[in-house]
């Protein structure tokens, strides 16, 4: 090998240009490598793509609900559910139901109708959470319209629950 005792620097020009030349032809090479390589991953994504749009359109569309949402609401006497629903709720959870009072509006032409609950209970904070929790998953058309929760003076572990929910209702 003439090259090894030959600095660099003396190489002759034809030496030069064919070192150019081969590192010029190595990274087209791996450009082309890499560039076949990415359009072999993007016609693969394309295929993808093609087959989940062709499975979501062979899924039937859901039913269009057009009902009014006035209907979907329970009855008024869904009330004695919810409210049988808080006792036995609340003994599960261990909260005290000190009063409950039930107020009932009927449905106009421009209002729901609607039930008030206004609750005073005691319990601890953990027990109140997943008792309202509870409530709330049950009845979808039933909300919170107030909260209270204060510590209770006597007892350290119980606090004082004042809640003031409403079930909306149709009739």
């Amino acid at each position: 090998m003439p090259f090894r005792h030959i600095p660099f620097q003396r190489w002759s020009l034809r030496t030069h240009c064919l070192l150019a030349g081969l590192l010029v032809a190595v990274v087209c090479l791996g450009g082309w490598q890499w560039l076949h390589k990415e359009h072999a991953a993007l016609l693969e994504l394309e295929n993808e793509h093609a087959n989940l749009k062709a499975q979501l359109s062979a899924v039937p569309a859901p039913a269009v609900a057009t009902a009014n949402f006035a209907q979907t609401l329970p009855a008024a006497a869904r009330a004695d559910d919810v409210s049988r629903d808080v006792a036995q709720f609340a003994n599960t959870f261990g909260v005290r139901v000190v009063s409950m009072a039930i107020d009932t509006q009927a449905a106009t032409t421009t209002e729901l109708g609607r039930v008030n609950f206004n609750i005073s209970a005691q319990a601890d904070y953990k027990g109140a959470k997943a008792w309202l929790a509870e409530l709330l998953g049950r009845y979808s058309s039933l909300g919170i319209q107030s909260l209270a929760i204060r510590a209770n003076p006597s007892d350290t572990t119980r606090q004082d629950v004042r809640v003031a929910m409403v079930l909306y209702v149709k009739d």
